[in-house]
């Protein structure tokens, strides 16, 4: 009797297992583009994928052809000179004195950053202090002319701050 009932119920078990898997693998983002960040959604430009990630680090490389702007780095443990993590962009302000060009900036989703230039290892770099609710967080990307093309860089990291949004 319960072996006749298990039998009944495991050819509709098998098919809603199968049916949740392919859910699940349809809809996730292949192309890794979009991430949940301290409570907020950063959508990369098209044209980058994934290439690593962790609990603290991310970085996304363009794999088109027609332009050529650098790897996109994400940094969520972003700390201050006396090793703490920033809370507010206007700390990232009065204290980022190394940072040529620093403005503090509303993208169009009124989210808070602070968007300037400053040299790491000997490299242009483009930098973006995003204010979260969680602590502020940094996106960067190298400007180094062998490479990549200042235009596309500049145009990518606009393109990733003003996407940039509290949770839908």
């Amino acid at each position: 009797m319960k072996r006749d009932i298990l039998k009944k119920l495991l050819g509709p078990a098998i098919a809603l297992a199968v049916v949740a898997v392919l859910f699940v693998l349809l809809s996730r983002d292949t192309g890794g583009r979009e991430r949940q960040v301290n409570g907020l959604t950063l959508t990369l430009p098209e044209g980058y994928a994934c290439t690593f990630t962790d609990t603290r680090y991310a970085t996304w490389q363009y794999t088109g052809t027609d332009k050529k702007p650098g790897r996109i780095i994400l940094d969520t443990g972003i700390k201050n000179e006396n090793a703490g993590l920033y809370s507010t962009v206007e700390q990232v302000m009065a204290h980022a004195d190394w940072m040529a060009d620093r403005q503090l900036v509303v993208n169009p989703h009124g989210v808070r950053l602070v968007r300037g230039h400053a040299f790491y290892d000997g490299v242009r770099e483009i930098r973006c202090y995003v204010e979260s609710p969680g602590a502020v967080f940094l996106l960067c990307m190298k400007l180094d002319p062998r490479w990549y093309d200042d235009g596309d860089c500049e145009a990518a990291m606009d393109a990733a701050a003003d996407s940039i949004q509290p949770p839908r």
